[in-house]
């Protein structure tokens, strides 16, 4: 028996297990995080690629209402 309450008293096998334990939530605590920041570099793209869409449909509204303008000019005329 140990008269100290900070040291276990165990054998290797349980060490051993103890140890993996930690290891694995240490390991799963990583994975984690490295999940949530490729989510966080996901939805960063996914807002570029939508304010790159909502330039190109400006674009194309500019192009197709001056080629309407021309056209109604062009009948005025």
């Amino acid at each position: 028996m140990v008269s100290d309450t900070v040291t276990l008293d165990t054998n290797m096998e349980t060490a051993i297990r103890i140890i993996q334990k930690l290891e694995r939530g240490r390991q799963g605590i990583i994975r984690g995080l490295t999940f949530a920041k490729m989510k966080i570099r996901a939805k960063d793209r996914s807002a570029d690629s939508s304010n790159e869409e909502d330039t190109r449909t400006t674009i194309i509204q500019k192009y197709w209402r001056a080629f309407l303008a021309r056209k109604e000019l062009a009948k005025i005329r």
